[in-house]
C-alpha cells in the first residue's frame, strides 16, 4: 500500500490542558467528563468531524487532547462546561496548543 500524500493527511493539534482541582484526580475520570462535555456541545456528527481523543498522557492533573486544527475553538469552547467531576468542583484551562505531540510534552506537560 502507498502511505497517505501529506495533502491529504488530517491536520492535527495537541492542546494540553489542566485541571484545577484541590485534589488529585484519575485519568479516567476526567477523560469520562471531557468527552461528555465535547458530545453534548458538538454532537456526534461534530465529534466525529473533529476527531477528538483524549490521549493517555496524564501527569498532575495535566494531559493532552488530540484535535483536527478547524475544530480548535469548539474544543476550547466545550471544555468550560466541564463543572464537576465525581462531585467534585473542577474547572479545566488550556495551557497551550501545538502542532507537534514532542514539541507539546516538552513545553507544557
Amino acid at each position: 500500500m502507498k502511505p497517505i500524500l501529506p495533502c491529504l493527511r488530517e491536520k492535527n493539534r495537541y492542546l494540553a490542558y489542566k485541571v484545577n482541582c484541590k485534589e488529585k484526580l484519575e485519568f479516567s475520570e476526567v477523560r469520562k467528563a471531557v468527552q461528555k462535555a465535547c458530545f453534548s456541545f458538538m454532537g456526534q456528527l461534530g465529534m466525529a468531524r473533529a476527531g477528538v481523543y483524549v490521549m493517555n498522557e496524564w501527569k498532575n492533573n495535566k494531559g493532552i487532547i488530540k484535535v483536527n486544527n478547524k475544530y480548535l475553538n469548539e474544543l476550547h469552547a466545550s471544555l468550560v462546561f466541564v463543572n464537576k467531576i465525581k462531585g467534585k468542583d473542577v474547572m479545566i484551562e488550556s495551557i497551550g496548543v501545538s502542532g507537534i505531540l514532542k514539541k507539546t510534552k516538552e513545553k507544557f506537560m
